[in-house]
């Protein structure tokens, strides 16, 4: 059989990584947390009778792994988690062991978090591309530069051409 060991199954690297996380997750509890008031300063001065027990902290849970933010492949090991905890292994761990299960469920909020803010970052830059856009609609798309200074730039740039 020539060539399969060559053979490489993209995130597999990934997935047994997780997989071998989870069993340490298992094995321990999440760190809890106390968290900040989830309430606004305008529901705040909005519920006057609103009682001290109305403003208690939520906790906030996190795995005993932490995910690395650079080096973790987010989406993969998320969606091992995800496939872990809906397996027959996973489901006897959440019915025998519900304080692994929480850690490794706390551990995929925290792949999920990372993913979300990696988004809501995309976002926020193609926002910027397009608003250099709009403001500067004749401007040939080799002289656009982010937002800000990167504007001035390309400006200083398409008049020197």
């Amino acid at each position: 059989m020539l060539g399969l060991t060559e053979l490489v199954i993209p995130g597999e690297d990934s997935r047994n990584k997780q997989l071998r996380e989870i069993q340490v997750l298992l094995g321990s509890a999440p760190i809890v947390v106390a968290g900040e008031n989830r309430k606004s300063k305008l529901e705040n001065r909005n519920s006057e009778e609103g009682s001290e027990s109305d403003l208690q902290p939520a906790p906030i849970v996190l795995p005993s792994v932490a995910v690395d933010v650079l080096l973790d492949n987010h989406a993969v090991e998320f969606e091992e988690c995800k496939r872990w905890a809906n397996s027959e292994a996973g489901q006897s761990a959440k019915m025998t062991n519900p304080v692994g299960f929480a850690n490794v469920r706390a551990h995929a909020e925290a792949h999920l978090r990372v993913m979300q803010a990696s988004q809501s970052w995309e976002r926020l830059q193609g926002a910027r591309y397009r608003r250099s856009s709009e403001t500067f609609p004749d401007l040939p798309a080799s002289k656009k530069v982010g937002g800000g200074l990167g504007i001035l730039r390309g400006l200083i740039a398409h008049n020197r051409s």
